[in-house]
């Protein structure tokens, strides 16, 4: 078996629509003091991990919401039981929270889940409920599981810093066998399905072996090191393959005393997260790429070949091949979800119904039509018209891009415009049923801010990564760089004044910059802003001298006179990095911030509400699963708030 190298948290900095946390989207409200789910139809997400009952029922691992089972083959999915602890359900911080998943492989409605931050739990019922397994374990980080085929209730587990554990009872009680594994650091696990009692252990110091069923280690022949993932021919216990970061792969046929680069064809620069070998034909083996798809070869690692024919996310964490039928393969990517081919990876399609969880990364509403919102994720565009109850995807012609951003025509609902990573700006003028590339004289195709000008419909403009702000004319048609006096070309944020045309405000990585000549000139506006590292800017709608800002490292500041000086304003605010603000059209009092958590502690992830223009805050996060929040907007109708999630979907206030 083979592991899923563990994520490490990232900031999800500021993206949005017509200034920091968008418009408002329609619905009604939940409780007052709590948050309801409205993600039906916003599926996909990350997938971190897939196992097969050997038959038709897969089960899907995600970043943020659990494990899916799907008994279609994939063709539909819902969330399995109860059980697994929300502390590792809802990492804060954006890492992996099942890493591993693992089907018994004679009683297969026995299922083992890996967590990092929790050990090991199982499930006895396909997924109805889940329980903790990890006496001897504790809550340990858990990448990788493998269970002896022959003797099923023998399993084992890799850890990070603690090595390896072995159970003889199902899970019942682990006990650690780690002796010669001098690096703790297990980052995957391999039994040979042949020989039950050698085992493979990747670590950050190359690959180890133990001949007598973990009991004793040592270390195998120089070749790879940082070893991420891990697999053995199902045939040869000698042969196995090595996957590393670097986007390398090794093998061996000599059981490691010997190894020999086999990566011929694969392109430098992504890291291999996993690698399967084909049940019936072992020289075809998959090799699952972060950022580069998924390669296949069929000489035994020989040549390598692409085989992501509508795989539209590059971003595999891994490939599982049906053990009885090798041409049914399954991916699962961050922020597409699942992928499957039944033609041995000849073509893709993805297969995400009720795989619900997006991490949505904006949010917008059609100021025309109020009940409109849209969604910006990882896995593309979504839009509701029912003000949340159901959403659908509009990602004809967005190919594969990440959407950070998202602006809604304030002429015609119709024009929607996204800023992604890597692709630039879309355009749609049908409401999202198709997508073109509005790229021509775009400075940076990393953007991660949008604005409407309040004097035209046509003029928008858009903050990029490393290329400032350009600004368009001509409804995106083409683009021109205007960044005169601006001190960053980092532009994480762009709030456009409401009356004022060519008045805007963009929050850099250097502060906050104005200009009143719509990007003619800039001037910097930080007067007190003691935190010039920025996430995002929004404007209140209704008294427009006040101007708040969300920072990377020092909460909120808000200023009441355009911008002239600033003051700190973060009373019960307990989180430091604040990337989304959004202001209550109808009660400008009310102010939501939402954060991912904070770089070096997600404990403070969540929602803030302060009803005095921020002077005090409450944390407000009842209901609301996962905790880490990235987007918010306010329905100017019905002044219910809609918060975006990392793997959560969308919930309602």
């Amino acid at each position: 078996m083979s592991m899923l190298r563990a994520r490490r948290p990232s900031l999800l900095l500021c993206t949005v629509a017509a200034a920091c946390g968008g418009g408002g989207g329609g619905g009604g409200g939940g409780t007052a003091d709590s948050w309801s789910v409205r993600s039906s139809g916003l599926e996909g997400g990350t997938v971190q991990s897939l196992a097969s009952d050997g038959g038709s029922t897969l089960y899907a691992g995600t970043g943020s919401s659990g494990v899916f089972r799907s008994t279609d083959q994939g063709a539909s999915w819902a969330a399995t039981g109860s059980g697994l602890p929300d502390a590792v359900v809802v990492p804060l911080g954006g890492t992996a929270a099942v890493s591993v998943l693992a089907v018994d492989p004679v009683t297969t409605a026995r299922v083992y889940a890996g967590l990092l931050r929790g050990g090991v739990y199982v499930s006895t019922d396909s997924g109805g409920s889940w329980a903790a397994a990890n006496s001897g374990l504790s809550d340990l980080d858990v990448t990788s599981l493998a269970i002896d085929p022959a003797v099923p209730a023998t399993l084992y587990a890799g850890t990070i810093g603690n090595g390896v554990y072995r159970s003889a009872n199902s899970g019942g009680t682990w006990a650690k066998r780690a002796t010669g594994l001098t690096d703790q650091n297990v980052h995957a696990l391999a039994l040979a399905p042949s020989n039950a009692s050698r085992l493979y252990a990747g670590t950050p110091s190359g690959v180890f072996l133990s001949t007598n069923s973990a009991t004793n280690w040592s270390a195998t022949g120089s070749g790879p090191s940082d070893v991420a993932v891990l697999v053995v021919d199902p045939f040869d216990p000698l042969t196995v393959y090595a996957g590393t970061p670097a986007g390398g792969v090794w093998k061996s046929t000599d059981g490691g005393t010997v190894w020999n680069s086999a990566r011929t064809g694969i392109p430098n620069l992504h890291a291999v997260q996993d690698l399967t070998v084909d049940p019936v034909t072992t020289t075809t083996v998959y090799a699952a790429l972060d950022g580069g798809g998924i390669y296949r070869t069929t000489d035994g690692g020989g040549n390598w070949s692409l085989v992501d024919t509508g795989l539209r996310f590059p971003d595999v964490e891994r490939v599982l091949v049906h053990p009885l039928d090798p041409l049914r393969l399954v991916a699962a990517t961050d922020g597409g979800g699942v992928f499957v081919s039944t033609d041995g990876a000849s073509n893709w399609a993805p297969q995400n119904s009720g795989l619900a969880g997006g991490a949505v990364q904006a949010l917008a509403v059609a100021p025309t039509a109020p009940s409109t919102m849209w969604a910006g994720t990882r896995g593309g565009a979504f839009v509701t018209t029912d003000g949340g109850a159901t959403w659908s995807a509009r990602n004809t012609g967005l190919l594969r891009w990440s959407v950070q951003a998202v602006a809604v025509g304030t002429g015609s609902a119709a024009n929607v415009y996204v800023g992604t990573t890597g692709g630039g700006v879309f355009r749609s003028q049908d409401a999202g049923a198709s997508w073109t590339a509005s790229n021509s004289g775009l400075t940076s195709l990393d953007v991660y801010a949008l604005a409407i000008d309040s004097g035209s419909p046509m003029t928008l403009y858009a903050g990029t990564r490393l290329g400032g702000v350009c600004r368009s004319l001509d409804g995106g048609d083409t683009w021109t760089a205007v960044n005169t006096g601006l001190g960053s070309l980092d532009v994480r944020g762009l709030a456009a004044h409401p009356t004022a045309a060519g008045t805007l405000y963009a929050a850099t990585r250097s502060g906050m910059f104005r200009t009143t000549d719509g990007g003619a000139s800039w001037a910097g506006v930080n007067n007190n802003l003691d935190d010039p590292v920025l996430n995002c800017v929004v404007i209140d709608p209704v008294t427009p001298t006040t101007i708040y800002a969300g920072t990377v490292n020092d909460g909120v500041y808000r200023s009441t006179n355009d911008a002239a000086s600033w003051q700190r304003r973060t009373n019960g605010l307990s989180a430091d990095n604040i990337v989304r603000l959004a202001v209550t059209p109808a009660s400008p009092n009310r102010i939501y911030a939402v954060s991912p958590g904070d770089v070096d502690d997600d404990r403070n992830a969540g929602v803030y509400v302060s009803d005095n223009r921020g002077d005090n805050w409450t944390q407000l996060n009842t209901g609301l699963r996962p905790e880490a929040s990235t987007a918010v907007v306010v329905d100017p109708v019905t002044s219910s708030a809609f918060v975006g999630t990392r793997g959560g979907g969308v919930f309602r206030r």
